[in-house]
């Protein structure tokens, strides 16, 4: 499964249209971010969505639409922090854009103002 992941993660990479095959995968995806899977994975996946949100508005629209903000938001309040770290970078990509909805309801959401601070704290 990671290495599958994996693969999505560097097609996500490619062109518009190679991202677009994607499309079918992504509830997958997302549902690969959740509490059942092995933070590798979810990690994995979280980086794929940030490959795929980061290919414009269109794909974050469809992602946002899917419900990625939620689980990829519970990612980023990992205690790993390479998995927080992902998860934060792909929400970057995620809510980024002329479209301030999915900022405003990500900076609602219960722990994340706190884990933003928390990671310019690191620096």
């Amino acid at each position: 499964l990671l290495e599958a992941a994996w693969c999505i993660t560097n097609i996500a990479t490619g062109d518009v249209e190679q991202t677009r095959a994607l499309l079918p995968a992504l509830p997958m995806i997302i549902a690969h971010l959740g509490e059942k899977s092995s933070i590798p994975v979810a990690e994995q996946c979280a980086w794929a969505l940030g490959n795929v949100a980061g290919e414009g508005e269109e794909f974050r629209d469809i992602l946002l639409a899917q419900g990625a903000l939620l689980p990829l938001a519970r990612l980023m309040l990992s205690n790993k922090d390479s998995t927080s770290r992902t998860a934060a970078w792909a929400l970057s990509n995620l809510i980024k854009g002329p479209k301030p909805k999915a900022a405003t309801e990500l900076i609602k959401m219960n722990g994340v103002p706190e884990a933003i601070i928390r990671h310019m704290q690191k620096g």
